[in-house]
């Protein structure tokens, strides 16, 4: 087994370590700095790229990309649960599930 095959096998595509910078993940970062509503914005538009290009990408498994649309998903309904704009995130997922549906996938 080549040394690249080790790294991938306990690497995590979804939610990689180089995400978290001293104790502190990117997406808290973005939360902290833009406020939760624009994280949760900025979590379903980049849910929405994966499902757009799903597929596509050489060398991604498609189980690999519904595991990120998932987590963006996931993180947002999570974090906007009890805030003014739930409503909004809410509808947006059920959008974005729609269309990755139409694209013939399932979460």
């Amino acid at each position: 087994m080549k040394e690249n095959q080790k790294q991938e096998e306990g690497y995590d595509y979804v939610n990689p370590s180089h995400y978290n910078k001293n104790g502190v993940q990117t997406i808290d970062k973005i939360e902290g700095t833009y406020g939760t509503k624009r994280a949760c914005e900025w979590c379903l538009i980049t849910a929405f790229k994966y499902i757009d290009r799903i597929g596509e990408k050489p060398n991604e498994p498609v189980e690999r990309e519904l595991g990120k649309i998932n987590w963006y998903f996931s993180w947002a309904l999570q974090k906007s649960e009890g805030e003014f704009f739930s409503h909004e995130v809410n509808k947006e997922v059920q959008n974005l599930v729609q269309i990755l549906e139409e694209k013939g996938y399932k979460l």
